[in-house]
């Protein structure tokens, strides 16, 4: 049997307007209320705290109005918030099936060659997610990546949801 972690990763820098402030708060709501294990961060490359090894397969689903695998080689030797999916891949060889949810704006003619994810999938609507059930949920705001004031609002608001569970 194949022992699989499933995560669900949110970067509030998908949003750039109220109509996926709304999209991104009606689905994630009802996850939280569902989930114990939810970590909160200010940036995305505190995510790779949350990849347990042993595992033969991890699920990451990604909204991200970025897709982090990286965006310049000359900045691979640290881990930061554009490369922290470069980084796990590498310490996941072939393990992570990755599904992006992003903006049509997002930059899709950067994405380098990701031969060390098991799978990449990716779409612009949250409604492509069908899984709800998640082991972790990730969520971070990215406030220098924040175009819109929904960003950081959305962020405060599932935080004292977060908060007063």
């Amino acid at each position: 049997m194949t022992k699989k972690l499933n995560i669900l990763s949110i970067d509030f820098d998908w949003i750039l307007n109220a109509r996926q402030q709304e999209d991104l708060l009606s689905f994630l709501i009802p996850i939280i209320y569902k989930h114990k294990d939810i970590i909160m961060a200010l940036s995305h490359d505190k995510i790779y705290t949350l990849f347990d090894h042993g595992f033969d397969e991890y699920n990451l689903f990604n909204i991200d109005h970025h897709h982090d695998y990286y965006y310049d080689k000359n900045q691979l030797k640290s881990l930061n918030e554009g490369n922290w999916l470069y980084h796990l891949s590498n310490v996941f060889k072939n393990k992570i099936n990755y599904t992006w949810i992003s903006n049509p704006t997002s930059s899709h003619l950067f994405i380098r060659d990701m031969s060390n994810l098991k799978s990449f999938n990716f779409d612009h609507n949250i409604s492509f997610i069908k899984q709800k059930i998640f082991d972790k949920v990730f969520i971070c705001c990215s406030p220098d990546y924040a175009t819109t004031p929904e960003v950081i609002t959305s962020y405060k608001i599932i935080e004292r949801i977060i908060e007063n569970e």
